[in-house]
């Protein structure tokens, strides 16, 4: 076996090899004939040792580095254009579900209502696991709860439409209605300064976006800064639009 005579004369010394003898088995050379194997072997153990230690971030290696949320990145943009690629779907059950219902009563207010309905539905309280690093929760099919990256929940128009007071509103220039239904940003020379002065939300919260003169929210966004920086900067990027009104979330 040592000298590289094969599997059928080094049988007896090749037993209880483990990795060894079955690689020996099935491929011979470079695993099954002596110096080679070893030599195949310590190879082999270098290069995961270094790929190891390869930062997670870089490009061609094999490790996946799993996604931080940042409310400031556009990768929260028209993250539904394409609606929902449903990798796992599940019922919630026990402390789950319970787990679920106390961060929406931690996480919205007005929501005495919202968590009495969540108690009642429990049988068709669903978790929906999506790519992107996207899960949804719904009852009854409806999707209710959105949360991007371990980021803060966000509601959905549908939700809001029920529970109007659930995260704070801003509201917009009828002008903008159109980029905003279209998947755009909301800018803060769009939003009403008094609608900024009378909120004191702090970056990456949730917020409704409503139309000047309408009551029904039209986007769901994250906060890219406060609402005191975006009266005294007064440009750039105030909201990241994650879901709005004919989305493919909003058709799911």
């Amino acid at each position: 076996w040592e000298r590289g005579q094969g599997w059928e004369r080094g049988r007896g010394r090749g037993r209880g090899r483990g990795l060894e003898v079955a690689l020996g088995r099935r491929w011979g050379w470079p695993w099954g004939h002596g110096w080679r194997r070893k030599c195949s072997i310590v190879v082999v153990c270098i290069v995961l040792c270094v790929v190891g230690k390869l930062p997670a971030q870089w490009p061609g290696t094999c490790l996946s580095a799993k996604p931080v949320f940042d409310a400031t990145s556009d990768t929260l943009s028209h993250l539904f254009k394409n609606g929902l690629q449903i990798v796992t779907r599940n019922t919630l059950k026990g402390s789950v579900r319970k787990g679920v219902i106390s961060q929406v009563a931690q996480t919205f207010h007005d929501s005495q209502g919202l968590v009495h309905w969540l108690k009642q539905k429990a049988s068709s309280f669903e978790s929906i696991k999506c790519r992107g690093n996207i899960q949804v929760w719904a009852v009854e099919g409806q999707v209710i709860l959105i949360s991007v990256c371990d980021g803060p929940l966000l509601p959905t128009l549908r939700l809001i439409h029920q529970w109007p007071n659930l995260v704070p509103k801003l509201r917009i220039d009828r002008g903008a209605c159109t980029h905003v239904l279209s998947g755009a940003n909301i800018m803060c020379p769009g939003i009403l300064r008094e609608d900024l002065k009378a909120t004191d939300v702090g970056q990456g919260s949730p917020v409704v976006i409503v139309a000047e003169g309408c009551s029904h929210g039209m986007a769901v966004g994250l906060t890219r800064m406060s609402a005191n920086q975006m009266l005294a900067k007064g440009r750039g990027v105030g909201v990241t639009n994650v879901h709005y009104m004919l989305d493919g979330l909003w058709n799911f």
